[in-house]
């Protein structure tokens, strides 16, 4: 038997009572999108977010969130549509859902093994560079493609928020947040690129003077058996 996903309880998300005024409804989505606007309150998340990391899934949570009220102010927030969803919706009032996890950030690829013993075979050294080589191009193609939908979606957002002014909408408040989250998560991605791609040429670099050094004590080695 199929089962259906239960609708979310838009009064719990904005925290108001089923019977609450269109006012009481519009004061607490105001309410709650001051709560969750990341400016508010960095003071206090600076001293327990200590990576970029952990500050990017924090503003994915952020983004969630607000999602989740903007979804619910646009349903409450219209009588039209607020009457729709109180006949569809249960009679008992279910609990807020919590949000879904943060969206899984891009991983940067494992860094460069350590160097192998000298004895190392030409033929294990060739796999191991292109395994990582491959492992770079790889990782490099998923970032590359996370900042353009990135870049996409802020360019979307632009666009909703300069509709929400023209028409004086409240909800421009919450697009300007996720707009805020988008900027941030695109400064991380662009940072993390820029900085493993350094690493990548440092690392081809010293492949290419570790090549040099073989080739160099190869021939001392030769010349060395041919004068004996």
């Amino acid at each position: 038997m199929a089962t259906t996903n239960p609708k979310p309880d838009y009064y719990a998300i904005l925290e108001v009572r089923p019977g609450a005024t269109h006012d009481e409804i519009k004061a607490s989505y105001r309410r709650l999108a001051r709560v969750h606007h990341p400016d508010k309150n960095d003071g206090a998340r600076s001293s327990t977010i200590k990576t970029q990391q952990e500050k990017v899934s924090h503003l994915d949570s952020i983004y969630v969130e607000v999602q989740q009220l903007n979804g619910a102010w646009e349903v409450l927030g219209d009588s039209g549509r607020r009457a729709a969803y109180d006949r569809s919706r249960p009679a008992q009032t279910t609990a807020r859902p919590p949000p879904p996890p943060p969206q899984q950030q891009q991983q940067a690829p494992p860094a460069s093994q350590p160097a192998q013993e000298e004895e190392e075979s030409e033929e294990s050294r060739a796999e191991r560079a292109s395994r990582e080589r491959r492992e770079w191009l790889t990782w490099e193609k998923a970032q590359e493609e996370a900042i353009a939908q990135c870049q996409a979606g802020m360019v979307a957002s632009e666009a909703e928020i300069a509709a929400l002014a023209a028409a004086n909408d409240p909800a421009i408040r919450l697009k300007r947040v996720l707009l805020g989250c988008q900027k941030s998560r695109l400064d991380w991605l662009l940072k993390t690129l820029a900085q493993r791609r350094v690493q990548e040429d440092v690392r081809l670099r010293v492949e290419r003077e570790e090549e040099v050094s073989r080739e160099r004590a190869a021939r001392e080695r030769s010349q060395r058996g041919a004068g004996r």
